[in-house]
């Protein structure tokens, strides 16, 4: 929406497409890195859960709690590889990994330059919780034979 109204509320369209075409693969990948595995981890916590509200406050509580844990092991064990595994639990390091990765430019007060790790790693487990989230919602909701 921003890449459109920035474009089409400019004084010449085709010189602001023309400066704003560099932004798109951002605009559009960016979104969807962080899209993808939160809805599939929530999903996958949903398709467990008996209430719609229970179901909304696991969801809140799992992002706030895994960010948490990661965050306050990774400041109180600051020598050795643990605090910087720990930071592997917050699912929204593996995203701003892999963002980092495949359109460039850190996020703001994320922990992935901190951790050492090569940003193909961030990847690697994007995928992961992806995928395995995807299984978890299929694997609730497959069919049984009759």
């Amino acid at each position: 929406v921003l890449f459109l109204g920035s474009v089409l509320l400019a004084q010449d369209v085709a010189e602001a497409f023309g400066n704003e075409i560099e932004n798109l693969p951002q605009v559009i990948l960016a979104p969807l890195l962080y899209a993808i595995p939160l809805s599939g981890l929530s999903l996958a916590i949903a398709a467990y859960t008996p209430r719609r509200a229970y179901a909304t406050g696991a969801i809140i509580a799992v992002f706030i709690v895994t960010a948490a844990v990661s965050a306050i092991l990774g400041e109180a064990v600051t020598n050795g590889p643990i605090g910087d595994v720990a930071q592997l639990m917050n699912p929204f390091v593996p995203i701003d990994g892999t963002r980092e990765l495949l359109v460039g430019g850190p996020a703001p007060d994320s922990p992935v330059s901190a951790t050492g790790f090569p940003l193909y790693w961030f990847a690697i487990e994007w995928v992961l919780l992806s995928v395995a989230t995807a299984g978890i919602v299929l694997w609730r909701y497959r069919r049984v034979s009759a």
